[in-house]
């Protein structure tokens, strides 16, 4: 209720910012921040900052809502629970009207997150692909390559890091989410090759279908969260419908489907053969 009220009245502030229907002077940063060792808000609350103003995040959730100049490009995090501060800052586009920042996570230390981006047609790298993860952005290269710099992280609570999910995304391809390895090697984390699959790929059925099937038993499966991992790698979700069915595309490989539905949960291995042959795999939950 806090994070609506402040919304609104932060849209208001805009509003009045034109001068009476002229450009708008600000723009409105919305988002949340996470301590990576929990996942969850930071207590005492974080400060906020942008262009000369300030906020706080939520105490529950991490959220706040920034008004900021039109044309900002950062914002600066900065928390402490009594010891040395922490201090992160996130860089995006110039903003211009509200910008979602999404989930920007904080932590005691740092890392590097590296990897390549490949067609899953042709194992060529992909480049000008947007790579985000944590609140973090960078874009592949010519060969593919990329590297996510000053990823939150803390060595202590390593395990925790697994639990982020990325997302690699490029107009025409369809967008795929991964999960990083947990442990660094030299401030750097490896994700490896991370293949993105084009929309135009004339071979496979129409997206999302050459992998299809139903959670079990039915009045569980309705409504489960249906994922396909590639080894750790959640790559694609969907839903199950009201019957228990659920349909995903993947390029050839070999991955497990993993349906939730509350406490149940569930687990069954499938192989893509080739792109355009459908395959059916059922999953229990229990």
């Amino acid at each position: 209720m806090r994070t609506l009220l402040l919304f609104l009245l932060a849209l208001v502030l805009i509003g009045c910012g034109g001068g009476g229907g002229g450009t708008p002077i600000t723009a409105l940063l919305v988002g949340r921040v996470l301590w990576i060792e929990s996942n969850s808000a930071t207590s005492p609350a974080a400060s906020v900052s942008s262009g000369g103003n300030t906020t706080t995040t939520d105490l529950i959730d991490g959220s706040f809502v920034l008004t900021a100049p039109v044309g900002a490009t950062s914002v600066t995090v900065s928390y402490s629970d009594g010891g040395p501060p922490v201090v992160f800052t996130f860089n995006f586009a110039p903003a211009s009207g509200t910008v979602d920042l999404g989930d920007l996570y904080i932590g005691p230390e740092t890392v590097t997150v590296h990897g390549t981006v490949t067609d899953a047609a042709d194992d060529q790298p992909v480049a000008g692909a947007t790579v985000k993860l944590a609140g973090r952005t960078a874009t592949t290269a010519a060969n593919g390559e990329f590297s996510l710099l000053n990823v939150a992280y803390s060595s202590s609570q390593s395990a925790a890091f697994g639990d982020l999910i990325g997302e690699v995304s490029k107009p025409l391809y369809v967008t795929r989410q991964f999960s990083p390895p947990t442990v660094a090697v030299g401030g750097v984390i490896e994700v490896g090759t991370l293949q993105i699959s084009p929309e135009s790929l004339d071979e496979p059925p129409p997206l999302p279908a050459n992998i299809t099937g139903t959670v079990l038993p039915v009045n569980d499966g309705a409504g489960a969260l249906v994922e396909l991992l590639d080894g750790l790698n959640v790559i694609r979700t969907t839903t199950a419908d009201g019957s228990g069915q659920f349909k995903l595309w993947a390029p050839v490989g070999i991955y497990t489907v993993r349906a939730t539905n509350g406490p149940k949960t569930g687990t069954a291995p499938v192989t893509v053969t080739a792109p355009n042959v459908q395959v059916v795999v059922n999953v229990i939950i229990s």
